[in-house]
Formats: structure tokens, C-alpha cells, sequence
């Protein structure tokens, strides 16, 4: 038996014991030895009723835990040792909450159990043979007999024991009576640590996913500075034909990464410099983000020359005025600037370190100091990268803070001279979600559909508002690759989405001057993205296109595809499950009341709303382990 079943046999063990006890007092009454067993007998009536009161208060919490509806608790109170307590779903929820203090409870009710019996052979049948005295006097009238009968018995050592045969066991009960009560502290104890310890999982987990949904909802400031670094370098005449493919990540699990995954190519066919016929090139990258500080370890700081500190000497140095160039100072004053000035070098402990942590910290910045910096990218990646670091080299933004590392993806797409089987040979091979859901021959599974319904979700969160992605974007700007490892293998890989973006704008020119209302700029172009987004959401639900769907021809002359969108949200919850139809609804309607007044708020809004519901529905089909 299950310890869940060995409870339940424990819990119909307590009415026998006072039915017998119930039993044993009222045949004392009439035999007349009632005040002899009297204070011994209310004593263990009170035990019993005290531990049973302590027991069911161990089931109840328990079965509160493993979060058991009051109807289930009440029918398993009420029908202690029942079917319902050899349920294997209380058994393995009981076993998945307890964890490795299953065992422990396991052989505190078995040791229970042990006891209960011991204790029912005491008091069970000594109501017995006083039950089989009696009956031997049923000849006569029973209130005259019975006294006789014991009278007779009376001057007999037979009679004498018997009549304190209850009293004589008080220290046997006593006993087991004490044995009870610690395996119910026992058990409460066990209770009180394992909640104690699930609380205090959850609230860590908790925290986690606070800082997770920070990051993530974070992560679109990361993404538009990252899209201005690479625009900066890409300060060739020939960028209008460069693009990039950002990946879409579902960062919501196991945990964020910090890092982006493009595919960096160009279309044009030669160098501006020389005007020579250079090879095509499609580079995967991974963009990793540095701060400055913490890769060279330095702090450029103006100070004489001539000034040299000496152990002992007066820190002077505090009162020197950092070196701070201006943003708008040219490349030529910071390098001039930074020759002519000594630089003091600060390394940064902290106390206690850790050998191994300071070993791979140390070892990590001298591989990130030999990167070069990257002046351009078009020259920069038109070679590959030097095999012992497989990086391209860094960019450093705009103010000098943080570096961007371009770290090279090992597989067949990071290939020069490709000829693509497309139109246009100078343009990797790509499919649009579009064309996907269109084209019967390669259908996506329903798993693959849900799970690229959360990775599109949760990359809306990371890209909105950037010039990642367009205020209104459609299926048709996601696009897929074939696998890099196999790239003569039918289909694409439906993990692996991305969007495109080309840098023709040229960030020299002059800002215009801010609208009136920003704020309200901003909020319309998130509301038209959402909208996107849910008509997204639905084609992937069901696995074709808005213009497939029978509302379409009555609706597409107005012009509006929320409309059929909205007709078509009727059949999403029959679909794809409530959580779905949640999801899509706020992004359609409930996404219309949001507010960019408070920064990232309505990103944290929407993971709740719209990423987690499709993460559930995704994790109905295949359990994320």
C-alpha cells in the first residue's frame, strides 16, 4: 500500500477504538466496576480523541498542499480506508510535493500504523472478553444477572484481576498513547519544513522571474543600440546594400540570454574603395555585449606627466578631473588625447574572491583585449575570422561604454560564394512564414505552430518600438532558413525565425524636432504592431492564412483585417484552448488601453497576458523540461 492508503486505514482506526472504549464503559456501568475504570477510561478517551483531532488535522493540511478541492477532502474524511485513498494521482501528487521527505513520511505512517494496531489489540478485546462475561448471564434478566454473575466472580482472584485489568494497562496505553503523539508531531513537523521549504522555492523562483521579465522586457533598449552600433559601421558607400537577419528568441525559457544571433550579408558586388569585384558574403554572428571598464581593467585620468605615486604618498591623484571627451569630439582629438595622456590602471577585487572565478574572469578579458575594434564592417566581414577566437572583432558604441562583440556561428550558411537556388543569388535562401502557411506541401505541426506563436510573442516584447520591427508587420516579414548543418535537406528550420532589416537610414542627417505628444505616438505604433500580432497569432492557431478564413471575401473590400480577425477569435478558444483565445484577444482589443507613460510596464503586462497563456497552451502538447 501506498502511504496515502496507509493513512487512510490509520484514520478509520480511531472510531473502533472509541466504539470499543464506548462499549467497555457502558458494560462497566452495569457490572459495577464503572468507578473503579472511570478517571482512566475519560483519560483515554482523551487521547484518543486529542490525537485523532491532531491526525486529520495532518490530512487536512496535506491534502490542502497538494492542492485537493474541499468536496475530495471532505468525501476522504468522511469514508476513512475508501477507494478514493488508493487514488494514484493523491499518491503521486503527495510523492511530488513531499519530494525526498517522502520517504520519511512514508515510514512515520507505517510506524503509525504499527502502533494503532497494538493499541487496538489493547483495548478491542479486552471489550470483548468483558462483552463474552456478560453474554454468558443472557439466560437471566440482565440487570439482575449481571451483578449476580460478578458477585459470584467476586470472591474469586479471576474477578479481582479482571475488574482492574483497564486500570492495570493504563501504563501499556500510556505507552503507545505517547508513540501516537510524536509520530503526529512528527508529521506536523515534516509539514511545517516542507512548506517552510516550498515557500521559500517559490519566492526565490519567484524573484528569478522577476529579473528574467526585467530583462526581457529590457531587452528592446539592448536591440536599438545594437542596430545603431552596427548602422554607425556599416559607414561604407555601398550600405544600402547590407542587411541583417535578427533571430527571434523565446526568452522567457529556461532563462534569458543576454547575447542577439544575427546573419549579417551583402548584395553588393565590390568594394567601394577600388571597385573591385569582391565574393558575397552571409556571416552568422552571436552579439555578445561588454562594458568597457570591465574588459581593459583602466581609467584614463589627467595627470602630470612627471606625478608618480610611491607607497605612502598622498593620494593627489583623488582630486584630478577624469577624462571625459565629449560625444561630439572627433576620433582624431580622442586618439590624440588618449596618446598623450598616462593612463593609471585600477584593478577591481572584491573581497575573498574566488581562484577559479578570477582565473576565467582574467583569462576571458585578455581574450577580449586581443579582439581587434572594428572600423568597418563591410571589410571586416568579407574576411573570415582568425580561427584561435573565432571573433570578427568589436564595435564600441557611441559613447564608449560598451563593446559589441561579433563572435562567429560554426556551421555551412557562414559560407562566401553561396548560389542560393533563389531569383537573386546575392540574397541568402529564405522562406516567409507566409509562404509556409500557403504552401500544403510543408505544413507546420501543431506543436511547431504553438511553440513559434510564443517565440513570436515574447520577440514582440524584445523588438517593439525598435527598428527591428515595422509598426505594421505581417507573416510575410518573418522568414526562415534551411539547416545550415544540411543544407540540401527539404524544408526549414521553424525554431529558428527571423526578421529582416536593411540600414538605409542615414543616421547623419539632422533629427527632426519631437512631435507634441510622443507619447501618444509611440502608444498607436505599439497598438498597430499588436494588432499584427494577433493576426499572427490566429494564422499560426490554425495554421493558414486571414485570407483563407471564410469571412474573408465579405470583409476584404472595407480594407480592415482586424474585423475578420475578430470574427475569427469566435473559434480560437474551441481550437487551441482559453488560454489561446486570452492571448489573442488582448493583443486585437485589450491591448488598445495600453499607456507608454510608464516606460516597460505594458511589456511586463503583456508577458502575463499574452506570452505565458501561449507558453501554457504549448507546454499541453509537449511538457518544457
Amino acid at each position: 500500500m501506498s502511504g496515502f492508503e496507509i493513512a487512510g486505514v490509520i484514520l478509520g482506526a480511531y472510531p473502533i477504538l472509541m466504539s470499543a472504549l464506548k462499549g467497555y464503559g457502558e458494560l462497566a456501568r452495569k457490572v459495577g466496576v464503572w468507578n473503579n475504570i472511570r478517571q482512566e477510561y475519560q483519560k483515554c478517551k482523551n487521547e484518543i480523541n486529542a490525537q485523532n483531532v491532531a491526525f486529520i488535522g495532518n490530512l487536512r493540511r496535506l491534502l490542502l498542499t497538494i492542492r485537493v478541492d474541499d468536496v475530495t477532502i471532505s468525501c476522504l474524511l468522511a469514508d476513512p480506508g475508501g477507494q478514493e485513498w488508493g487514488n494514484a494521482d493523491l499518491a503521486q501528487s503527495l510523492e511530488k510535493y513531499l519530494q525526498d521527505s517522502h520517504d520519511v513520511f512514508l515510514h512515520t505512517i507505517e510506524d503509525m500504523n504499527r502502533v494503532m494496531v497494538e493499541l487496538k489489540r489493547e483495548i478491542v478485546i479486552d471489550a470483548e472478553n468483558l462483552r463474552q462475561r456478560v453474554e454468558a448471564t443472557r439466560s437471566a434478566e440482565l440487570s439482575t444477572r449481571l451483578k449476580e454473575a460478578f458477585r459470584k466472580f467476586g470472591t474469586t482472584r479471576d474477578y479481582q484481576l479482571y475488574r482492574m485489568q483497564f486500570t492495570l494497562g493504563e501504563t501499556t496505553r500510556k505507552r503507545l498513547f505517547d508513540e501516537i503523539k510524536s509520530y503526529n508531531d512528527r508529521l506536523r513537523n515534516l509539514l511545517e519544513t516542507t512548506s517552510a521549504m516550498s515557500q521559500a522555492q517559490k519566492s526565490r523562483d519567484t524573484a528569478r522571474k522577476v529579473r528574467e521579465d526585467a530583462l526581457v522586457c529590457g531587452l528592446w533598449k539592448r536591440a536599438d543600440q545594437l542596430y545603431s552600433v552596427l548602422s554607425e559601421a556599416w559607414n561604407c558607400n555601398c550600405r544600402k546594400h547590407h542587411h541583417a537577419h535578427m533571430m527571434l528568441q523565446d526568452r522567457h525559457r529556461p532563462s534569458p540570454e543576454p547575447h542577439f544571433r544575427l546573419m549579417l550579408w551583402s548584395s553588393s558586388p565590390h568594394l567601394p574603395s577600388d571597385q573591385t569585384p569582391q565574393p558575397l558574403f552571409c556571416r552568422p554572428v552571436r552579439v555578445e555585449i561588454s562594458n568597457e571598464l570591465n574588459i581593459t581593467g583602466t581609467v584614463p585620468i589627467t595627470v602630470d606627466a612627471t606625478t608618480a605615486l610611491r607607497p605612502g604618498t598622498s593620494p593627489a591623484h583623488r582630486t584630478a578631473t577624469p577624462l571625459r571627451p565629449s560625444t561630439a569630439s572627433s576620433k582624431q582629438q580622442k586618439q590624440f588625447l588618449r596618446a598623450r595622456v598616462p593612463l593609471i590602471t585600477t584593478t577591481l577585487t572584491e573581497n575573498n574572491p574566488n581562484p577559479r572565478t578570477e582565473a576565467h574572469e582574467l583569462a576571458q578579458r585578455e581574450h577580449q583585449q586581443q579582439v581587434p575594434q572594428i572600423s568597418s564592417l563591410c571589410i571586416t566581414l568579407r574576411q573570415k575570422p582568425s580561427p584561435p577566437t573565432r571573433c570578427h572583432g568589436y564595435l564600441l558604441d557611441a559613447v564608449g561604454t560598451k563593446r559589441y562583440y561579433l563572435h562567429a556561428i560554426d556551421h555551412a550558411a557562414d559560407t562566401e560564394n553561396s548560389t542560393p537556388s533563389n531569383s537573386n543569388p546575392s540574397k541568402p535562401t529564405a522562406i516567409t512564414l507566409e509562404t509556409i502557411l500557403r504552401d500544403s506541401k510543408t505544413p507546420l505541426t501543431r506543436l511547431q505552430r504553438f511553440s513559434l506563436a510564443v517565440t513570436v510573442a515574447s520577440s514582440f516584447i524584445q523588438f517593439a518600438g525598435t527598428p527591428w520591427l515595422k509598426s505594421r508587420w505581417a507573416k510575410s516579414d518573418v522568414v526562415f532558413f534551411p539547416d545550415p548543418d544540411n543544407p540540401r535537406a527539404p524544408g526549414v528550420l521553424p525554431e529558428q525565425p527571423f526578421v529582416s532589416r536593411d540600414f538605409l537610414i542615414d543616421n547623419s542627417a539632422p533629427q527632426m524636432p519631437a512631435p507634441v505628444s510622443p507619447q501618444i505616438r509611440v502608444a498607436d505604433r505599439i497598438i498597430d504592431g499588436l494588432e499584427s500580432l494577433g493576426i499572427v497569432l490566429l494564422e499560426l492557431c490554425f495554421g493558414k492564412p486571414i485570407e483563407q478564413h471564410s469571412s474573408w471575401p465579405s470583409i476584404a473590400p472595407t480594407g480592415s483585417s482586424l474585423l475578420a480577425a475578430l470574427e475569427w477569435l469566435k473559434e480560437v478558444a474551441e481550437e487551441a484552448g482559453p488560454e489561446y483565445a486570452d492571448a489573442v484577444a488582448w493583443c486585437l482589443i485589450g491591448g488598445r488601453t495600453i499607456s507608454t507613460d510608464r516606460g516597460d510596464g505594458w511589456r511586463a503586462i503583456m508577458s502575463d497576458r499574452v506570452v505565458k497563456p501561449l507558453g501554457q497552451c504549448r507546454s499541453y502538447i509537449a511538457p518544457v523540461r
